[in-house]
């Protein structure tokens, strides 16, 4: 069976719901960098704290930190990023 392949821009709100393309680089390197972090944390906590990474507590922790970015974006924005990580997670 082949893998399936996802390109990036896939993965991005524009296009969807009438998203506006302006954010898209800003968007991705944000979101990127949100993931990263995340993957960040969970690899100290193993460290540090003994803890358990899973795929479902790395998914909730974004999507959490996600949220709590989306006061810096637009209005209109932040409408189609939230429409976005419904749809994704």
């Amino acid at each position: 069976m082949p893998l399936r392949t996802v390109r990036a821009p896939d993965l991005l709100p524009v296009g969807r719901a009438g998203c506006p393309a302006a954010a898209l680089g800003t968007f991705f390197m944000d979101t990127f960098i949100m993931a990263a972090w995340e993957i960040w944390k969970m690899r100290d906590a193993v460290i540090f704290d003994g803890a358990r990474p899973t795929v479902q507590l790395w998914t909730v922790r974004f999507k959490e930190q996600i949220l709590l970015q989306l006061i810096r974006y637009r209005e209109d924005h932040r409408l189609c990023i939230s429409q976005w990580l419904d749809s994704v997670l």
